[in-house]
């Protein structure tokens, strides 16, 4: 039982009465504190110690509105007060050097990109990421002819969100692309995979052991996923096609790898969950028309497949588009939700997703026909604090956003 009155302040106070007052044995009561990094607000005094105390260290002590930093109390019948305590001040770190973009894992490394003459062509690159959480610009080098990043804009782009190649190659070739990332500060990261580009009269025989499903067909996006059971880290490529008339006639529509990581196919055990795909069909596309996707040289037609093109609500030719806007409302955030609000794209559907800066999604939403002034809760309250990536997009325009989600 102390008796005196502390007002608020870091205690290190210990007597030992094993009479009526303190008896020095010369043996610490307390063997030893560390105070490190604290700060005093409106206190009398910071820090209080006495002659029980034994070994303080006392380190970066920030005092605000406190006049005293410690009040050490020799005890009745003591000579002494605290025993050795060491003050210091905190040496700040160096400056830590900027850390180009780390490149993406995993990515279509896993198996090389394979495209054919002629066919129109699909493929989505996983983002960089970034250890300062800078914004990036993308580039890419080594494409061959008829195929660009992120449909013809150009090699530099800022901030992009998973880059797409896209396009009809027109030769053969084994082809040595470099993707690469620059930060804000300058710094690059970069890495080297192949694309495989056939004639146009060969097709590889491919066989396996398959599980796929071709799930959501709507204005610009055609989504599912497909891997093997005996092959469960490799991706393949999805051919997308209709089969019209008596006597049939196979019309192709193009093909994308099945590369995209997803967190339920992860958990769902299918390999290393780096098997989803995102193909935007050509705009010739009619609504209503029976789109069916097989795995690219194979016989193994996708579950659900053939299943209807749905896009009634795209816009005629001959409309002035409306440019897609796309706010957040508070940013950094700090509470469980994104709010954001989006404008330039009503009565069309939209679709949005977060993901995390390796590129794994993390929520997605569609909206079947949007307002003018669209307004949309993203929940983020299992997320940890960091940068996070949320795009929007419509059946012929897409925003990314960079959203950093606050401690």
């Amino acid at each position: 039982m102390v008796d005196a009155e502390f007002p608020e302040g870091y205690l290190n106070y210990l007597e030992y009465h094993p009479i009526a007052f303190y008896q020095d044995e010369q043996v610490p009561a307390i063997l030893g504190s560390i105070f490190e990094n604290n700060t005093a607000i409106n206190c009398a005094n910071a820090l209080y110690l006495n002659s029980g105390s034994y070994n303080t260290l006392v380190c970066n002590l920030m005092l605000e509105n406190t006049p005293n930093a410690i009040r050490d109390d020799r005890l009745d019948r003591v000579s002494h007060a605290a025993v050795v305590t060491v003050l210091c001040s905190k040496v700040d770190p160096a400056p830590t050097a900027n850390k180009p973009p780390q490149p993406p894992f995993p990515t279509v490394l896993i198996a090389p990109l394979t495209a054919q003459v002629g066919v129109p062509f699909s493929g989505t690159l996983v983002a960089f990421t970034d250890p300062e959480g800078s914004t990036l610009t993308y580039g890419l080098s080594g494409l061959p002819g008829g195929l660009s990043m992120n449909a013809g804009n150009p090699s530099l782009i800022a901030a992009a969100f998973n880059p797409v190649i896209s396009g009809t190659p027109v030769k053969e070739g084994t082809y040595t692309l470099t993707y690469s990332a620059t930060d804000e500060q300058g710094a690059t990261g970069l890495v080297s995979f192949d694309l495989i580009v056939k004639p146009a009269s060969v097709a590889s025989v491919v066989t396996g052991n398959f599980e796929g499903f071709l799930d959501k067909l709507e204005c610009g996006s055609i989504r599912g996923w497909v891997w093997d059971r005996n092959k469960p880290n490799t991706s393949f490529t999805v051919e997308f096609y209709l089969e019209t008339g008596s006597p049939v006639v196979t019309t192709i529509l193009g093909r994308t790898e099945a590369n995209i990581y997803r967190t339920d196919l992860k958990d769902a055990g299918k390999g290393n969950g780096v098997h989803a795909y995102n193909f935007s069909p050509p705009s010739t596309l009619k609504n209503g028309a029976l789109v069916r996707a097989r795995v690219l040289g194979s016989t193994y037609i996708l579950k659900g497949s053939p299943k209807a093109y749905l896009c009634a609500n795209a816009r005629l030719s001959a409309e002035e588009p409306t440019d897609l806007r796309v706010t957040v409302l508070g940013n950094p955030i700090t509470g469980d939700a994104i709010e954001i609000e989006i404008r330039g794209a009503e009565g069309q559907p939209v679709h949005w997703q977060l993901s995390d800066v390796q590129g794994r999604l993390l929520i997605q939403h569609r909206i079947e026909r949007a307002g003018a002034v669209e307004r949309q809760t993203v929940p983020v309250s299992s997320q940890p604090a960091g940068l996070l990536w949320l795009r929007v997009s419509t059946a012929d325009q897409f925003k990314t956003v960079r959203v950093l989600k606050a401690q």
